[in-house]
């Protein structure tokens, strides 16, 4: 018998729009205080479309989208909780996540968090837009 990971059976992220991913970049960028990471995820949004007004408010968590917007908490409470969910916070997103959904949700929370980690300590030599890191309580 073989074991496939989720990775070898491109499961990863699987069903995740790429915009939430994006969006889950910003979040997760703006809580762990990285300008850089935060800088580069606010662009990748800003060239897919998204305004200005809906990009502050995904660096907040928040969103003109329900949905969009408990997602987003759900990916800093993973940070915050380094990957221990309670099950309410699973419950807080509506409509209800699919175990696919969650696992999309997680990953690109992991990948999110690793992108800040190489952001901030590898890609010093790349020219950044600075941006203020303090927007406010979520």
């Amino acid at each position: 018998m073989r074991v496939t990971s989720a990775t070898e059976s491109g499961s990863i992220g699987a069903g995740l729009d790429p915009l939430v991913a994006m969006s889950i970049d910003m979040a997760v960028a703006q809580w762990l205080r990285s300008p850089r990471a935060t800088s580069q995820a606010r662009e990748h949004l800003r060239a897919a479309g998204v305004g200005e007004a809906e990009i502050e408010e995904r660096r907040r968590c928040r969103s003109s989208d329900p949905h969009l917007a408990a997602l987003l908490r759900l990916a800093v409470t993973v940070i915050i909780t380094r990957g221990r969910l309670e099950p309410r916070d699973i419950r807080r997103v509506r409509p209800a996540l699919t175990d696919d959904e969650l696992r999309a949700v997680i990953a690109a929370t992991a990948i999110a968090f690793l992108a800040v980690t190489l952001a901030e300590s590898v890609d010093r030599a790349t020219p950044f837009v600075p941006i203020d890191i303090e927007v406010g309580d979520y």
